[in-house]
């Protein structure tokens, strides 16, 4: 290996032992492949406090006796990650099958599975098969070792939530990596019951990627998300909260035209968190304000629409280089929400604006001053003091145009409604565009809000973004559209 990859290896395994807090710690068992990443790990000081134990069970009789004997998934190991790595590699003669190496990571939370398939045309030596191997191991394991450290503190680090083109630098182009994330429901159900404040979900480098049954691409191809629970995002994140039923390209596009107002939004209030390429956060919420809870089917539903693979929507994102992630929490209100994600900047439209200040939402429980002079007085006392919290957590807020449509829209002609993902619903004459400016023209608490915190909203121009799309519109038109198969069945079946 060349120095500089020495100092990349030191650099990861001192990362994976720096995120150990005293019960994030792993063993690693190598039956025949990854076999330099032993002497890697011990030889970086801080080995002690990470490395439990390292077994090489070379012979199948040795490895079927660990598994029997020991129980290495027993309850014992249940806040330990476990690491396993098999090979069928280069050896003395040429072999007639592929080069191949296994590996799997066990934690508490999920099992990650890596089947790397190498070009054995390039005539690669044992020695230089199983240093790919064990550099695939080693980003392996400081994967999940960061994700595993559910202290409470921990961040999400660039290398995870940027695409980056040299994640699998080691491989060759005709190298063939597979990655498989089972994510473990009970992540969702430890935020429904909040148990978690939030679970972050986000595409790793290889979800960019073609997968081998639509492209003759053989790079790395993933179709399942990383995820870790109360994380500490980036500071200068973008929050984009909604139900996003279904995703749609006005959000998409509305997150696009939000990234330049948020470099001048940065630039003037917080430069130390300006970044070139900030995460833009898909939240959606479990519990919302208006709605009753959402199901757990239903979010993981919703959760899947961000899937690049599956999704060509969120290929604008990547094509442009902009890092997403998708998260689910259980906070309906904006107060609770900036203490999840303190120092980002929240991105809504403009109906969800109004509700921001709408004085409903800040009477006491159980008051019966509603709609009355004095409770006004009270939700604008309470509005404010909201307000100050997100201030204090150092929040902001773009705001994007909405139309506020007073008639349904028209369906398309023949009555067959468009695809969802690309027709702009036809909009009355007399609905009128709504954008902050005429907001805060309108609303008392908006103002006096405003008069506080100027630097605290900034707005997007109906020239930067508008788009006449609507989720509501889009569920009665795909909901139309299955009446009209249903009635097409029924008349072919006649």
């Amino acid at each position: 290996m060349a120095s500089f990859e020495v100092s990349d290896i030191q650099r990861d395994i001192s990362a994976i032992y720096s995120s150990s807090t005293g019960h994030n710690i792993f063993s690693l068992y190598a039956t025949g492949g990854g076999v330099a990443l032993p002497s890697w790990l011990l030889t970086v000081p801080g080995a002690s406090g990470s490395v439990m134990n390292i077994q090489m069970p070379y012979s199948r009789h040795a490895t079927l006796e660990l598994l029997d004997q020991h129980n290495v998934l027993d309850k014992q190991h249940a806040d330990e990650n476990l690491s396993f790595c098999s090979n069928d590699m280069a050896f003395g003669a040429p072999k007639r099958g592929a080069h191949r190496c296994h590996i799997a990571v066990v934690s508490a939370r999920e099992v990650t599975s890596y089947t790397l398939t190498l070009d054995k045309n390039l005539g690669r030596s044992r020695m230089a098969e199983d240093t790919i191997c064990s550099q695939l191991l080693l980003h392996a394991i400081r994967e999940q070792s960061i994700l595993s450290n559910d202290n409470g503190d921990s961040n999400i680090p660039n290398t995870l939530h940027r695409y980056r083109g040299n994640e699998f630098s080691f491989l060759g182009e005709a190298d063939h990596l597979a990655i498989h994330r089972h994510i473990e429901r009970n992540l969702l159900e430890d935020v429904c019951a909040k148990r978690s404040r939030h679970a972050l979900y986000f595409p790793s480098v290889a979800a960019t990627l073609p997968s081998p049954a639509s492209s003759t691409s053989k790079g790395p191809v993933v179709h399942d998300w990383i995820h870790a629970a109360d994380v500490k995002v980036p500071p200068g994140s973008i929050v984009f909260p909604g139900s996003f039923n279904p995703v749609h390209e006005g959000h998409i596009s509305l997150a696009l035209a939000a990234l330049e107002r948020h470099r001048e939004l940065m630039k003037r209030v917080d430069p130390a968190s300006l970044s070139a390429y900030p995460l833009v956060i898909f939240e959606i919420a479990a519990v919302n304000a208006d709605k009753p809870p959402t199901a757990m089917d239903v979010l993981e539903a919703r959760l899947q629409q961000f899937d690049p693979a599956t999704n060509p929507l969120m290929q604008r994102l990547i094509e442009r280089s902009v890092p997403y992630a998708v998260a689910i929490t259980s906070e309906p209100l904006f107060v609770n929400k900036a203490a999840i994600f303190p120092h980002t900047t929240f991105l809504i439209g403009a109906d969800t604006l109004e509700r921001l200040f709408n004085l409903k939402y800040y009477l006491p429980a159980g008051s019966s001053a509603a709609g009355s002079a004095s409770g006004n007085d009270i939700a604008l006392t309470h509005l404010v003091k909201a307000m100050g919290q997100l201030a204090d957590k150092h929040c902001h807020f773009i705001v994007g145009g909405r139309t506020r449509q007073t008639k349904p829209a028209a369906t398309a002609a023949g009555g067959v409604p468009p695809v969802a993902a690309t027709v702009a619903f036809p909009i009355a004459d007399e609905d009128v565009f709504q954008t902050m400016e005429t907001i805060f023209e309108d609303d008392v608490g908006a103002q006096c809000v405003f008069g506080l915190w100027p630097n605290m909203f900034v707005g997007i121009s109906e020239e930067q973004f508008r788009c006449d799309l609507s989720s509501t519109e889009i569920r009665k038109q795909l909901q139309l559209q299955g009446v009209v198969r249903r009635v097409a069945r029924v008349n072919v079946a006649r």
